[in-house]
């Protein structure tokens, strides 16, 4: 069972009115499939001060039409109604109101579907499995124009993202300079180093020279040791 429902928001005692003069609810649009889940969650909603439904819909279609009609401040939605898909309907809803909110409510898995839904236009991404507390702290969070992603979805990206490893000293050594710094490591004097490289002996002390001050190092010592510890030892033949 589907079909556009938009919820009055009259009715209220002076007393609500008063108390919402001067911080207005947030007006609620729920999307999904299910009515009985489109239930629950509305009874989530209807307890809270600061949040209003403002309408319901079971497809695509019905959502950008209640959508527009209404003008919600934000919107609950569910990635797998009939209609449209998921993300199509997230880029469109984005793409013709740019200021509302959306929350993806959804049994998709986390790591299948969140990243796309917030690159289509979602402002949060929540399991279907979610507490009523933070559902709402979830509302209340993409209301605030701040994302939300679950404890769970954030640890796993930030698993998933690459570690960039600091490179080195010598990874900015030219493939020469890596030549001698292995060559003067390994014990070979300078004649030796320029007759097997096919230079001059001053050219040898000239790439020392700019290997100590590229590694920040001071003495031959200091050569050998960093190639130790950096097992740059037996590079050159």
């Amino acid at each position: 069972m589907s079909g556009v429902c938009i919820r009055p928001t009259s009715g209220h005692t002076d007393s609500d009115m008063d108390a919402r003069a001067e911080t207005r609810a947030t007006d609620v649009v729920v999307a999904d499939d299910f009515p009985a889940l489109r239930r629950g969650l509305i009874q989530v909603l209807e307890r809270q001060d600061d949040l209003r439904v403002a309408g319901e819909a079971g497809t695509g279609p019905e959502t950008l039409e209640l959508v527009r009609r209404v003008e919600p401040d934000l919107l609950v939605l569910d990635l797998g109604m009939p209609g449209v898909r998921g993300y199509d309907l997230l880029r469109e809803l984005r793409a013709e109101h740019p200021d509302m909110a959306i929350l993806v409510f959804t049994m998709q898995p986390e790591d299948e579907a969140a990243i796309p839904a917030l690159k289509a236009g979602a402002r949060g991404f929540l399991s279907k499995q979610a507490s009523a507390d933070e559902i709402v702290l979830a509302l209340r969070t993409v209301a605030e124009g701040r994302r939300y992603l679950s404890e769970s979805l954030t640890e796993l990206m930030v698993d998933s993202m690459p570690i960039r490893e600091e490179a080195p000293p010598h990874a900015s050594l030219s493939d020469r300079e890596l030549d001698v710094l292995q060559r003067v490591a390994n014990g070979e004097k300078p004649a030796e180093i320029a007759e097997r490289l096919g230079i001059s002996a001053k050219t040898v002390q000239t790439y020392r020279g700019r290997i100590l001050d590229k590694l920040d190092l001071r003495t031959t010592a200091d050569l050998v040791r960093y190639a130790l510890e950096h097992r740059l030892l037996g590079w050159a033949s």
